[in-house]
Parts: C-alpha cells; sequence; structure tokens
C-alpha cells in the first residue's frame, strides 16, 4: 500500500522529533507500540493521533495522545476502525482514546 506523504512543521514537527528521542527501544530502534515486532523508521505517518486532531484540537500537542504505529497500522486505526476495533492488538489504544476523551471533555 503506498500512502502520500505528509508535511508536518512547526510545533507538531517538534513534538515528534521529541517523541522520537523519547520513545527509543534498548536496541536503538522504533517500534510499533501496536505490535511491537515491526520496526518503524521516522516519518510523520508512524505518529497517529489517538484523538483525532479536528474533533479535540486541544490534544494535538498532548505527547499522550500520539501512538506509534507502521504507516499502514497507522491507515487502520484511522480509516477502517472497524477492522482496527477487531484487532486485539488496538484494544489498548481504543481505551486510551476513551480515557483521554473523557479527560478532556471535565476541562
Amino acid at each position: 500500500m503506498k500512502l502520500k506523504p505528509k508535511v508536518i512543521v512547526g510545533d507538531l514537527l517538534d513534538m515528534f522529533k521529541e517523541i522520537w528521542k523519547e520513545r527509543i527501544s534498548e536496541d536503538g530502534k522504533h517500534y510499533s507500540q501496536v505490535n511491537p515486532e515491526r520496526e518503524i523508521f521516522f516519518d510523520p505517518q508512524c505518529f497517529a493521533h489517538v484523538c483525532g486532531k479536528q474533533a479535540y484540537p486541544s490534544l494535538k500537542l498532548e505527547k499522550e495522545n500520539i501512538v506509534l504505529m507502521t504507516p499502514a497500522e497507522h491507515h487502520v486505526f484511522d480509516f477502517r476502525t472497524d477492522m482496527a476495533r477487531k484487532a486485539p492488538e488496538f484494544d489498548w489504544v481504543f481505551e486510551l482514546r476513551e480515557k483521554l476523551s473523557i479527560e478532556d471533555n471535565l476541562k
């Protein structure tokens, strides 16, 4: 599956770079948080907003709202939510979405 490249600038790119530095594994590589057997490389499509930027603009720059995924996992999470909900490896991501959305609504 060929995905269109995204151009990310400013605060969002800076946050992605910080997350990339913070979430490095012991072997010096980066892996999907959905399936830790899948190595990932720095690409804006590897940074998935758990709570969407449009629906939750206040969470756009919250690191807790970002999960590292392969571009294909990110696509499934964003556009094939029905498939993601059936895949056990995404369960914790949906639980995180619920938690963050509740917290955001309480602000």
